[in-house]
């Protein structure tokens, strides 16, 4: 389809594939026209789609008797006319394939779909005949002797016309002289009856033939009218800097026709649109020796550097261009390629980086797209090694080393890049797909660009260069091809090899914090989604926060901190109680704390029983709590959980201002393992919330409890509930004090280990709390969850650029905005008189959130202004809100440099995902 589309961007390097792609076009529609109509590739083709159905049906005997016989038949041609008879035979063995597969619903997708191709085929083929060559086939019936009667050498004349097909352009012509000479004879009254019937058979039917064969021709010259047209009205002048003769990289329709940035290589994707723009006339021919050439040249290598060192740079244009031997840039692109192995092979991974998509992922969950190179070949010294290896790369490398191109396909299809519609996008080994994993993340995403460009180069590979021949054979580009014949310098500067750092980053692996002893002030870790956060302190305590709505009840207390989700568990038989978090009952047994990136994790073990406590925010607005129990003794083992959560379901200064009568508006629901809260609307403006607490992992009947009062108990706390000594009553609906309490009783038997899972889910609508319900009831759901928060994390180390111990450093210090140290607070603070919260606002300050303050005296404290930006975007990014404020004590003067230096620097970081507030 040629149907324009609105015009955003016009790009240099997508105009100049287009006039390219559409002169191929024109050329290939020459050559469908002089080729002939049925040859020896047709039954190629055939019997590579029908081995290929072979090794997907197997050994299922109602495909293999069809499939044999058609192996057979496919390789018994010798003549150009067998093929046509070859041809109509195998129908009819695809029509037996078709009714195979009618009746055999056990068959794969995969052979009913390659069955359909091979039919498909064979019906194609044979209306193709029907079309064009059924004059031959009635040419063949008659026996010799019928057609000897029509003279001593007709039998010779009829053998030669079979002996091969025409083409459109000959068939459109009309009948060659040896068939010519045999249709002059059914005009001869000599002639037997029959012999004149088989004959004036044989001259409708080509009649026919020829008349179809002109409405071919006359459509492909229309095509190729239509492309030729389309190419000449793209004006690549128009994208032409005049002035430095070079292209621009492109135009923002609507913007003024300035170009800030320009193709200034050779070695680049965009010297296909500069040699059809000067093929074409569009730009002088000087531009070509603009182009730079900036080359390596050591007693080892030579190579000509592109921008990124990418393999699309190098390879792209090859796909039309031929590479003239001793060229200068068919030696790049063989250099390219040896380079590119030789990176790879150093760090033991499959070689082909290029540009491609990668593992980030936005917030519409589409992966993102950037340029990755090898430094070797890169001029850009800030080029992103990766490495990410892109099968595409290798496919166009087909072109340049077809052996160690296949070896290489094999390595990325042992791997896993291999998918049901080609290669898969890319392998990104900068990450890990979890944490104890390997380095290697497979990008499951096609590109059609990427697709389409190793179809093309699969066409130069089995074609006999099909794109590259057609792209040469119009005469524009035969006149300008002598500028691809440019030789390698023979004079050249020797210069020791450029060391160019080439060890592959590592993953970015996490330093978990790790706690065995209580600590006087409590270390915190944030998780979040961008929508639901999570704060969880080391003793266990901490908030759970969804689009600024406390979901559960906090406050900053240091001493009793008894704020939080909680789980017990005692021992039925000796009646100990433990809870698998230092708090409330965390004395008991030996235990640990770790926290990482994507998840917390705590570690405790009581009486030859341990329990294993993991809490991540997953990705669709919950968070997971995964309680791995042990029982490492030689009984059987008979525990009770119980958790408990209290609700708040409001705004945190709301609930913090009157939190009694916040209370009052929220409503609780039951539903087996599963307890619903909602908080009724005081006035239309208020959000609507639902929050839902489920209970996975367990057999049997469940308790519930949802009044915290009852829970309780008169004058107790967390430490000696009722509740604990009871069973639980039971209650829901409009409840004084609701909060979210399950209990569960489990067997272990010797040695067994058991997983319980609790997931509080918040939602806007009823509909989407219960469709959130479903999702986490699935099998393997928490395991998922956990995998995607790993990969969240990594993402976000890519993103803000900090390394896993930058991040455990803002960690710490939003341990001490969330809980007051006051070892943080300078002497000259201490000694500034109390003021209130209203002296802060005349500064643009609410002072509703923690306060970060910063001093700067000179450009020696830049760097560390630089890494507290990064930290509050990173606050952000997790959930986690507080001010920033930098004191800038410059001494005065004209320029404020200082000052100056700051402004850019907020400005730099403004757009950091989440980047906050900053004065200075």
């Amino acid at each position: 389809s040629l149907t324009p589309l609105p015009p955003q961007y016009v790009s240099t390097v997508d105009s100049g594939n287009l006039i390219a792609s559409l002169w191929v076009i024109s050329a290939g529609c020459r050559d469908i026209a002089k080729s002939p109509i049925i040859g020896s590739f047709s039954v190629a083709g055939l019997e590579d789609s029908i081995e290929i159905l072979r090794s997907q049906a197997g050994n299922d005997p109602s495909l293999n008797v069809a499939l044999r016989v058609l192996r057979q038949t496919v390789r018994a041609a010798a003549s150009a006319f067998e093929h046509v008879g070859l041809l109509r035979l195998m129908a009819y063995h695809g029509f037996q394939l078709k009714e195979a597969m009618r009746w055999n619903a056990d068959t794969g997708d995969e052979t009913a779909y390659w069955t359909a191709k091979v039919v498909g085929e064979l019906e194609s083929w044979s209306r193709t005949i029907d079309r064009y060559l059924r004059w031959m086939e009635v040419l063949s019936r008659a026996s010799d002797d019928l057609v000897r009667s029509l003279g001593h050498d007709a039998v010779s004349l009829r053998r030669q016309v079979l002996l091969s097909v025409p083409s459109l352009q000959s068939l459109a012509r009309g009948p060659d002289p040896a068939l010519a000479s045999l249709l002059a004879w059914r005009d001869s009254e000599e002639i037997r009856p029959e012999v004149g019937e088989w004959l004036a058979t044989t001259d409708r039917e080509f009649r026919q033939a020829q008349l179809n064969a002109l409405e071919m021709i006359s459509n492909l010259d229309a095509l190729a009218a239509q492309a030729n047209k389309l190419a000449s009205e793209i004006n690549m002048g128009f994208l032409f800097d005049r002035e430095r003769r070079l292209f621009g990289i492109g135009y923002a329709v609507g913007n003024p026709v300035r170009y800030s940035s320009h193709y200034d290589l050779l070695a680049s994707e965009c010297r296909l649109a500069s040699l059809v723009a000067i093929a074409k006339g569009d730009v002088p021919l000087d531009h070509w020796f603009t182009l730079s050439r900036p080359r390596v040249s050591t007693p080892s290598r030579q190579a000509l550097l592109s921008w990124s060192g990418t393999m699309f740079e190098y390879l792209m244009p090859l796909l039309y261009t031929e590479a003239f031997e001793n060229s200068l840039l068919a030696r790049a692109c063989d250099e390219a390629v040896v380079i590119q192995k030789a990176y790879s092979a150093g760090q033991n991974l499959p070689w082909g980086i290029s540009e491609c998509a990668y593992s980030a992922i936005d917030s519409n969950r589409i992966y993102q797209y950037r340029a990755f190179g090898v430094p070797g070949l890169a001029l850009n010294p800030n080029v992103d090694p990766g490495p990410v290896v892109a099968p595409y790369a290798t496919v166009m490398a087909l072109m340049v080393a077809p052996e160690d191109a296949l070896r290489n396909l094999g390595h990325l299809e042992a791997i896993g890049l291999s998918g049901p519609m080609g290669f898969y996008e890319a392998i990104d080994y900068t990450r890990s797909e979890r944490k104890e994993a390997d380095p290697g993340v497979v990008i499951f995403a096609y590109m059609a660009h990427h697709q389409g460009m190793s179809l093309l180069a699969l066409s130069n590979v089995l074609g006999k260069h099909a794109v590259q021949r057609r792209f040469h054979s119009d005469p524009r580009v035969r006149a300008v091809e002598s500028l691809l014949f440019e030789r390698v310098p023979i004079t050249r500067v020797e210069r020791e090899e450029v060391v160019r750092p080439s060890v592959v980053p590592e993953v970015a692996q996490v330093q978990d914090r790790v706690w065995t002893e209580k600590t006087w002030l409590p270390h915190v870790q944030i998780t979040s989604n961008g929508r639901y956060s999570l704060m969880i302190t080391n003793n266990g305590t901490g908030y759970s926060r969804w689009k600024g709505l406390d979901v559960t009840r906090w406050r900053s207390d240091t001493a009793l901190d008894p704020w939080g989700s909680f789980v017990w568990l005692r021992d039925l038989r000796s009646n100990v109680m433990w809870s698998p978090t230092p708090r409330p009952f965390g004395e008991i047994g030996e235990g640990s704390v770790a926290f990482s990136a994507d998840r917390a994790t705590f570690v405790r073990r009581v009486q030859d029983i341990e329990t294993k406590l993991e809490i991540t925010v997953t990705a669709s607005d919950a968070e997971l709590r995964r309680v791995t129990i042990n029982n490492r003794s030689l009984r059987t083992r008979y525990v009770e959980l119980t958790s408990y959560l209290e609700l708040a379901l409001s705004p945190h200064a709301s609930d913090t201002a009157h939190p009694v009568f916040s209370k009052l508006f929220i409503e609780t629901e039951a539903m087996g393992n599963v307890l619903i809260a909602r908080r009724r609307q005081r006035s239309p403006d208020d959000p609507t919330v639902w929050a839902a607490c489920v209970l996975l992992g367990v057999k049997g009947s469940v308790e519930y409890e949802t009044d915290r009062r009852k829970f309780l108990g008169r004058m107790n706390s967390l430490t000696n509930a009722d509740a604990l000594k009871e069973p639980l009553q039971g209650t829901s609906g409009a409840v004084l004090d609701p909060i979210f309490s399950f209990r569960a009783r489990l067997v272990l038997e010797p040695r067994e280990q058991t997983h319980v899972s609790l997931v509080l889910i918040a939602a806007t609508t009823r509909a989407e709390l219960m469709t959130a319900v479903t999702e986490f009831q699935r099998p393997h759901a928490g395991g998922r969850a956990f995998e995607m928060a790993w990969n969240r994390a990594q993402l976000e180390f890519r993103h803000l650029r900090i390394s896993p111990q930058a991040a455990n450093v803002y960690q710490e210090l939003a341990s001490h905005l969330l809980y007051p140290n006051p070892r943080l607070r300078t002497s000259g603070i201490r000694q500034v008189p109390q003021r209130g919260q209203r002296d802060l606002w005349r500064y643009g300050i609410s002072g509703d959130l923690p306060l970060l303050v910063v001093t700067i005296a000179d450009s020696q404290g830049l760097e560390l202004i630089r890494q507290i930006m990064l930290g509050h975007a990173y606050w952000r990014m997790r959930g986690f809100e507080a001010d920033l404020v930098i004191l800038n004590r410059e001494a005065t003067s004209y320029d404020a440099p200082l000052q100056k230096t700051l402004t850019r620097l907020m400005q730099a970081h403004s757009g950091d995902e989440g980047s906050g507030r900053g004065q200075i």
